[in-house]
Order: structure tokens, then sequence, then C-alpha cells
């Protein structure tokens, strides 16, 4: 294999620089106190206990270190997203005709 020259590196350098980085290189990853904030809660306790019971998605960077990927956290948000069903109009009409 021959030596790359330098116009060479150069050109791959910006060629890299392109192309669009793959997703996990530009997910932006939360911490216990930013994703109790994002999601609204008090402490992070209950973020813990979570965690704790796999209950919320997260990253473990070490034994002491876990990190919360963004977009996991708004899709896990909306999967647990409860949108109450309303009722068909034939049973509404009828509830009305007995209110009377």
């Amino acid at each position: 294999m021959r030596k790359k020259t330098p116009e060479e590196i150069l050109e791959r350098i910006k060629k890299a620089q392109r192309e669009p980085r793959p997703d996990f290189m530009t997910q932006e990853y939360l911490t216990y106190e930013e994703v109790a904030a994002y999601l609204g809660l008090d402490s992070i306790s209950t973020v813990e206990k979570w965690v704790q019971a796999d209950k919320i998605p997260y990253t473990r960077l070490s034994s002491k270190c876990v990190r919360f990927p963004r977009k996991l956290i708004d899709k896990w948000l909306a999967e647990k997203t409860v949108v109450p069903a309303t009722k068909p109009l034939s049973l509404v009409r009828k509830e009305r005709r007995f209110a009377l």
C-alpha cells in the first residue's frame, strides 16, 4: 500500500466533513438532573428508581456513570402517553335521552 499524499489526506478529511454523521454520534445525552427537569420531576430519586427497575432507557458508561439519550427518552415518553378515547356519538345521544 502506497503512502497517501497530503492532498489526498486533505480531500479525505473534507469528504468526511461533508458526509452526515451517524445518529449515535450526534445524539444528545442527559444526566439524572437533566432528565428529572425534562420530565418535570421534583427530584432525581424517581429517575434513579426507574433506572434500577429498568423502566427508562439509559446508557451505563461505567459503574457510576449513567446517561440518558434524549431521542430514546422522547420515544419512551411518547409510548407512555395515553390519549383518552371519546365516546361514540350514539352513546352520547342515549345518555342525553335517559337524563331527561
